[in-house]
């Protein structure tokens, strides 16, 4: 092999390796706006993500103390309910011992 044909095959393989380093720069370009990219949307979607849980946890709280104070009213009536049935009961046993009191001959 001649020296201007070495020189040549160098020149050209340089050349080629010039060319694939740039695109091999490109794609390393390419390859970090894609991350760039894909950063910034897992980011958007955590951001979202997490207002919707906050969201949710304040419904919850919120769900939670009206459970809270429809038991305590349903407690209440209960009480309510019960106090009404033993006022009936007493005034039923009260009517029926005048009643019966009526029905006696002395």
């Amino acid at each position: 092999m001649d020296i201007e044909s070495t020189i040549k095959f160098i020149l050209e393989h340089q050349a080629k390796f010039s060319a694939d380093m740039e695109k091999l720069h490109e794609g390393f370009a390419e390859l970090r706006e894609n991350q760039i990219q894909a950063q910034r949307r897992q980011l958007f979607w955590q951001e979202n993500f997490g207002r919707a849980m906050l969201g949710l946890t304040d419904n919850l709280d919120r769900l939670s103390d009206r459970v809270d104070r429809v038991a305590e009213a349903g407690q209440l009536a209960d009480q309510r309910f019960a106090e009404f049935v033993r006022y009936t009961n007493a005034r039923f046993a009260k009517v029926e011992g005048q009643i019966d009191s009526l029905e006696r001959p002395n």
